[in-house]
């Protein structure tokens, strides 16, 4: 009986926002679940201008260029409301 899963890290980045936060370092992993299935996990998440809650993204991609791609998306519209995620 298998009582765990295993992730494999693809691919690891950091973004940083010198205009924003020159302090502020964000890390990103691009995990691949299977074959032709990825998502990402990151270390803060931030509060978009207007939203009520922090936003959390789940989005999965079919490669890795894609799920860099949706990464680099989210970070255009980081804010500087932002938490730390515990999970990562």
């Amino acid at each position: 009986m298998k009582i765990f899963e295993k992730q494999e890290i693809v691919k690891s980045l950091e973004y940083y926002f010198p205009d924003l936060n020159p302090s502020l370092k964000v890390k990103a992993k691009i995990i691949k679940y299977d074959e032709n299935s990825y998502g990402a996990g990151i270390s803060h998440f931030c509060k978009r201008i207007g939203d009520a809650e922090y936003y959390r993204p789940g989005w999965g991609a079919d490669s890795v260029e894609q799920a860099e791609h949706r990464l680099d998306l989210y970070m255009n519209d980081f804010t500087n409301d932002y938490i730390g995620n515990a999970n990562f």
